[in-house]
């Protein structure tokens, strides 16, 4: 999980790029200034999904007055060039949208709940769950079968599913609520925490 100064170092990187992003033909854009910096995550990618998750995590952490500043001065500023060019920042993530499935339908496919990393695999891979749910509020609507998708693994999900606390640090729940967010809220049945 990456931390607020990674997260901030990533949306920093992402707002001086996303205009360019947004007008070209890929989904994932390099960010070279994060590349070797020990301070970045490993993430040295700019996506639409990152680039949700990145905001709602610093959204919801504990930060400072100087880097709540700097953190709206960049959320606003990602707002403005996504209503700008909002057509292009839709088909970014109607395009992203079905490349992050078949990641999270890969992850699904090898899940074993009783394996001894389970738990901690999925609080790393769930990520993917988490940009879906975010991408899928930027398009007006997903195709029937991408949704049939999503819903099938879902029920495979909520199948090894109890409820019992939230999947990453505590200070994140308040921005992940349950009802949108279900698969943050618990665990894997049969899986060692």
């Amino acid at each position: 999980m990456e931390t607020l100064e990674q997260d901030l170092l990533y949306i920093r990187s992402a707002a001086g790029s996303l205009e360019e992003y947004l007008l070209s033909n890929s989904t994932y854009w390099p960010l070279p200034e994060l590349a070797g910096n020990r301070k970045a995550s490993a993430v040295t990618r700019l996506s639409l999904g990152g680039l949700l998750l990145a905001l709602i995590r610093a959204s919801a952490r504990t930060i400072t007055p100087e880097q709540r500043a700097e953190f709206e001065e960049l959320a606003q500023k990602i707002e403005q060039v996504k209503t700008r060019w909002r057509s292009h920042w839709v088909q970014k993530a109607e395009k992203e949208f079905p490349q992050r499935l078949t990641l999270w339908q890969n992850f699904l496919g090898d899940l074993d709940p009783k394996h001894t990393n389970a738990q901690n695999d999925y609080r790393n891979e769930v990520r993917w769950r988490v940009m879906l749910e975010l991408l899928r509020a930027e398009v007006d609507q997903l195709s029937p079968d991408l949704e049939n998708r999503l819903a099938a693994l879902d029920s495979r999900l909520r199948a090894l599913w109890r409820p019992d606390g939230f999947v990453w640090e505590e200070e994140l729940a308040k921005a992940f609520p349950h009802d949108r967010f279900w698969f943050l809220h618990g665990r894997l049945a049969g899986a060692s925490l």
